[in-house]
């Protein structure tokens, strides 16, 4: 990375009576964006399930783009978080990663996108 870049990643692995899960953390700077975000992968979560939940939310609505699945391949979805302000901001977005080959279970993201600062 250039300079005023920067990636501070971090990820906790949380194990309880309900099973297993990991927590995720990232900040990203680079090329003028600001990203941060944060996440759960849990290993026995439908994700076609997560998907018709999280659809079925006022915030989210219908997905903006959904990938299916090519042979060997995942299935990703995204949703634009709407504003309860009508704020004309970039908005927040949700993803949802599932059937990866070698990774049970789904894998939620929250996404925030912003300009860096100067």
């Amino acid at each position: 990375m250039g300079p005023n870049e920067e990636l501070k990643q971090k990820n906790w692995q949380v194990s309880d009576p309900t099973g297993d899960f990991l927590l995720m953390s990232n900040n990203v700077t680079h090329n003028g964006l600001r990203v941060t975000g944060c996440g759960v992968a849990a290993i026995d979560v439908d994700g076609d399930a997560l998907a018709a939940s999280l659809s079925a939310l006022p915030q989210l609505g219908s997905p903006k783009q959904r990938v299916d699945p090519v042979p060997g391949g995942g299935v990703t979805v995204w949703w634009d978080v709407k504003s309860s302000t009508g704020s004309s901001a970039p908005q927040p977005q949700v993803m949802l990663a599932f059937k990866i080959p070698g990774q049970p279970g789904a894998i939620i993201n929250f996404i925030d996108k912003r300009p860096a600062a100067p």
